[in-house]
């Protein structure tokens, strides 16, 4: 019965996570002067990467890419762009998610 139970856990676990898409966010950073190295670090060095998330649908997709907005070191990061796909299709009609809702994040971060 426990074995049983065990591959029905794992079957449950497996058929869930198949169920999950990829969220792909290109995102391009403005830097601060002088900090250039400290803000690309998240993209290798380049001010543009994709960053790949594992989300259940293109609403999930739509609310990482939004929340990615936010997520900003004051004295570092300039601004940020961003687009999204869900599973290769292109999400928010390729804008960037971060325009409406932060002009350079509404004050100068740089200083």
């Amino acid at each position: 019965m426990k074995f049983k139970l065990g591959i029905f856990s794992l079957s449950l676990i497996f058929s869930i996570s198949s169920f999950a898409g990829n969220c792909v966010m290109n995102v391009t950073r403005v830097s601060c002067p002088g900090v250039e190295k400290e803000c690309f670090a998240k993209c290798a060095g380049k001010e543009n990467c994709d960053e790949i998330k594992k989300v259940g649908s293109e609403e999930a997709c739509n609310k990482e890419a939004l929340k990615n907005c936010f997520v900003f070191r004051p004295g570092v990061t300039k601004s940020k762009k961003i687009t999204a796909t869900f599973d290769g299709k292109s999400l928010n009609g390729g804008k960037n998610y971060c325009d409406p809702v932060q002009k350079d994040f509404g004050y100068d971060t740089c200083k």
